[in-house]
């Protein structure tokens, strides 16, 4: 019991949104040591749309929006306040 921590509302959602790595990735040129999702709760049907007019003009196409990998990885970097 003396050993358990106690969490305030605030340290319980950024350590539920908080992903750490195991290891650093390094991608365009930076480490990252974890990423913060707490920008997912925010993300909206327009936030999809958007992504998907984007990936549209980029490939010339419409992707299946419900199962295009792009899409659900432009919508993720939305997401990520780390930008």
């Amino acid at each position: 019991m003396a050993d358990e921590k106690i969490l305030t509302n605030a340290q319980e959602d950024e350590s539920s949104t908080l992903v750490k790595f195991s290891k650093a990735y390094r991608f365009e040129g930076k480490d990252y040591t974890e990423v913060d999702l707490s920008g997912m709760d925010d993300l909206s049907a327009e936030d999809m749309i958007a992504v998907d007019r984007y990936l549209t003009r980029l490939f010339h196409c419409r992707p299946c929006s419900e199962a295009a990998h792009r899409v659900l990885q432009g919508s993720a970097a939305q997401g990520c306040p780390q930008g």
